[in-house]
């Protein structure tokens, strides 16, 4: 089912999202970069306050997007929570209430993103987030284990 650390609750579901205007290299809507970590404590991030943190380009990312700092989580599980944050569902309405189970046929963020003209892509490296869990629905390119 993945490694043991899918198994872990999700301490931070959303760690950052940037949205990077292009200013005047191209017209369109601007970039979309969202971050989401799998047990990544938000106090051990420089953005989030911590002095010592060694995530420089985590923090450049905060500043020039958008930061939010009041994130959580509705399943402290990685596929149910990744799973509704790119539903916007609760995991009642989106079908996955455990690691590694497949989400319902139910629009997701790339979904609507590609269907505006985006080119979703993205790089999982969590077994229990991936193709088989239907979160490759709507991207363009999906890198998953």
């Amino acid at each position: 089912m993945g490694s043991p650390r899918a198994g872990r609750a999700l301490g931070t579901l959303l760690l950052a999202a940037g949205e990077f205007a292009c200013s005047g290299r191209r017209s369109g809507p601007p970039d979309i970069l969202i971050i989401s970590v799998d047990t990544l404590r938000a106090d051990r991030v420089g953005a989030y306050g911590h002095g010592a943190a060694r995530t420089q380009n985590i923090d450049a990312l905060a500043r020039e997007g958008t930061l939010f700092r009041q994130a959580t989580t509705p399943f402290p599980r990685t596929t149910p929570g990744l799973a509704s944050l790119l539903t916007g569902l609760w995991a009642h309405h989106h079908g996955s209430r455990e690691v590694g189970r497949s989400i319902d046929n139910v629009p997701t963020l790339a979904t609507v993103l590609a269907a505006n003209g985006y080119e979703a892509r993205g790089i999982s490296a969590n077994r229990a987030a991936g193709r088989s869990q239907g979160i490759d629905r709507g991207f363009a390119h999906l890198t998953d284990p």
